[in-house]
């Protein structure tokens, strides 16, 4: 990868930001900066050339399992990279990294990633009449709008297995909320400028809320808490409120036969 597509700007004593651009980098003055913990904020538009130049980098630092290197943070169009500061100075870990990519291949064989389907009951959806009466589309367009296409996972963060996905129907496009809500219940289905979202947990948000889903989005017990990673997709299909009433209740009924089963052990 040329250099001259990312850049490094220091975020901490033990962390930096390396910044990816579809075209040269820009100067690290005015970088087009995205902070994927919070979920009001986002680029103005998706470039996806940078996104796969983040997903490259990602892949390439985690196959180069570099010693001192404790974690990567993948968003739009910048990666986190956070270091142990007894193994490396700032000069040094920069270095590194930057070997690192610049020897890495475009062509090289690229981690394998999956597609998740995820059912939606958009009966439940709490903000329909704002939706339909912004976009001038009907409810039932709209749905069909949301289900053609898959989306691809950008960044995970705000929550834990909150996954920014995109790109959405330019239809279905939506500024967030001028006032987000104090509580959005977890398993809800929302869209918000270019990126639709599942929340994984309850929690504030400003995005426009179509649906909800049964789909566990948070799981301790998976190794990156989420089903999703960076670089995967995700398609949602529809289900009746009868059928998410169900899945609800069987998913109750087996936490509740295993909760049982471990007092017997």
């Amino acid at each position: 990868m040329d250099k001259s597509f990312f850049y490094f700007e220091v975020a901490s004593y033990n962390s930096l930001i390396l910044y990816f651009h579809g075209a040269k980098a820009a100067s690290p003055k005015s970088p087009a900066h995205y902070n994927s913990n919070n979920s009001t904020a986002a680029p103005n538009k998706i470039n996806q050339q940078a996104a796969g130049k983040v997903q490259l980098a990602y892949e390439c630092l985690q196959a180069s399992k570099l010693a001192g290197l404790t974690e990567l943070v993948p968003s739009y169009s910048s990666l986190w990279l956070s270091y142990d500061a007894l193994h490396f100075s700032q000069a040094e870990i920069q270095k590194q990294v930057s070997e690192i990519l610049e020897t890495s291949k475009a062509s090289q064989q690229r981690k394998a990633t999956k597609t998740l389907r995820i059912a939606v009951c958009y009966q439940l959806g709490e903000d329909w009449l704002s939706v339909c009466r912004q976009t001038g589309l009907t409810q039932e367009a709209i749905i069909k709008i949301h289900m053609q296409r898959i989306y691809k996972v950008y960044a995970i963060g705000f929550l834990p297995g909150f996954a920014y996905l995109g790109i959405l129907d330019p239809r279905l496009h939506l500024k967030r909320l001028k006032t987000p809500r104090k509580h959005v219940p977890a398993g809800s289905v929302a869209i918000a400028g270019e990126q639709t979202a599942v929340y994984p947990l309850a929690s504030p948000g400003g995005w426009h809320l179509i649906g909800k889903t049964t789909m566990k989005m948070f799981d301790p017990a998976l190794p990156g808490l989420c089903p999703l990673e960076v670089g995967d997709s995700v398609q949602f299909f529809s289900i009746s409120k009868k059928a998410f009433l169900h899945s609800i209740s069987k998913k109750a009924s087996l936490h509740s036969t295993s909760k049982k089963a471990s007092f017997t052990i």
